[in-house]
């Protein structure tokens, strides 16, 4: 069986109401990676589209290859507020550190 992905090709210029999002997924405290995951998967995104939704580009066309879920640097959190229509605060607090620090404190590995 052949599988097709549906890709977006400038996701930078979309509305955030072309995206499906329920609120009540949403619970206060939920790191990074359970805010995607249910993005990701109630849009049916591959992780590359996921990726290139919310990686920040800073002039380059595409998003790296590895994105790091503790570094909020990483992504367009002002994007991720608007798409899922949550503060600013609370996406800032769903990752671990906001800052460089990250690579420091947190355990490089995701668990």
């Amino acid at each position: 069986m052949k599988r097709f992905h549906i890709l977006v090709p400038h996701p930078e210029h979309e509305s955030p109401g072309l995206w499906c999002w329920r609120d009540e997924w949403h619970a206060t405290g939920q790191s990074a990676f359970a805010l995607l995951a249910k993005f990701q998967r109630l849009n049916a995104l591959s992780c590359t589209s996921l990726a290139d939704c919310f990686g920040r580009r800073e002039e380059r066309r595409s998003v790296s290859g590895s994105i790091d879920l503790r570094d909020a640097r990483q992504f367009d959190v002002r994007r991720l507020a608007d798409v899922l229509r949550l503060p600013l605060e609370d996406i800032a607090r769903a990752f671990v550190m906001p800052s460089h620090l990250a690579r420091v404190i947190a355990v490089p590995t995701l668990r």
